[in-house]
Formats: structure tokens, sequence, C-alpha cells
């Protein structure tokens, strides 16, 4: 863990730090009771607040098209009702 810390850049990090320290209650819900893991946290949190894929993909270091696939495996993971809360869709 700490080895993937350092390869993050500063910046990334302290949004990161600032989502979960702004979320703690949501944080520990959804990370213990709906096993979502960190990653899943921040792609909630940020899809939330209105971040494109784009966005995202460039806070996680990733790619949009892994962002669409990790929304699939939260949608697998969330009640119905708490997915369409966090991210805006019906059904």
């Amino acid at each position: 863990m700490v080895a993937a810390l350092l390869r993050i850049p500063p910046a990334t990090r302290d949004v990161e730090s600032t989502l979960f320290d702004s979320f703690k209650e949501a944080c520990s819900t959804l990370h213990e009771g709906l096993e979502l893991n960190d990653q899943e946290l921040v792609c909630c949190f940020c899809t939330y607040l209105g971040y494109s894929n784009n966005v995202i993909a460039y806070i996680g270091h990733t790619t949009p098209t892994t962002i669409r696939k990790r929304k699939e495996r939260i949608r697998k993971k969330l009640p119905t009702d708490l997915y369409q809360v966090i991210f805006g869709e019906k059904g």
C-alpha cells in the first residue's frame, strides 16, 4: 500500500484524502457495510459530485473504460435505491 501511495502524485493524494475526510460517515457505511474498496468509494463520491468518467479516471490514474467497468461492479454491490441516489440513474 505504501509503495502504491508513493507512485501517486501528491495533488491526487490530496483529492482522495479530502474526499474521504468529507464523507467519513458514508465511507464507513459503504466500505464496511457494502464492502466497497477505496477505488470504488472514490468513484462513488466523484460521480455524486458530478465529475465525468474522464476526470475520475485522471484522479484514479486509470482509463474511462476502467471507470465504466468499476461502476458496473458497484451497481451489483449496492441496493438499487442507493445506486440511483449516487449515480442519478433510473433502474
